[in-house]
């Protein structure tokens, strides 16, 4: 018999949570906010929910372990008009390399390609992120201009879209 400590994780073990509104996920993701605003280049939870709560119109989901409940990932792209734009991806950092941010870049696809107005996805992202750059380029982003100086450390953003074929 294994004890829970030599189980590993499989994406099977997750499930994506598709969030509706902000307060659905506060407390959730306070672990996970904890980490990622550590970066200090990061958004805050209370930036996230207030664009959340700003906008009614954006696409979000949270991978969460099934067995414990802990939340691995999320996502938050905010959608006016024609085009949704991904705020970011986020995966808890001792989960990186299991295909968690591709498994929430697939859900973002197929709720984007549900929403017959949207046409195209944009982000932007630092061209020092090379695992996210290759994420987004597995998926069919091409990268279509550079902001200069774009992050408040003065590092250049690239900007990439996505055609969206519903």
């Amino acid at each position: 018999m294994e004890d829970d400590s030599t189980k590993t994780m499989t994406v099977e073990n997750l499930k994506i949570l598709p969030i509706a509104n902000a307060s659905e996920i506060e407390q959730g993701l306070r672990d996970l906010a904890a980490e990622w605003t550590a970066i200090r280049e990061f958004w805050t939870l209370d930036s996230c929910m207030n664009t959340m709560n700003s906008n009614q119109d954006f696409l979000s989901a949270a991978l969460v372990e099934k067995e414990k409940g802990s939340w691995l990932g999320w996502y938050l792209a905010n959608t006016q008009g024609h085009e949704c734009e991904l705020l970011f991806i986020y995966t808890a950092k001792l989960q990186r390399g299991k295909g968690l941010a591709n498994r929430l870049m697939k859900d973002l696809l197929d709720r984007a390609r549900k929403k017959s107005s949207l046409r195209a996805i944009f982000l932007e992202v630092r061209p020092s992120n090379i695992a996210a750059i290759k994420l987004y380029e597995s998926h069919g982003f091409a990268q279509i201009s550079r902001r200069t100086r774009y992050y408040s450390n003065g590092e250049d953003a690239l900007v990439y879209r996505l055609e969206i074929k519903n």
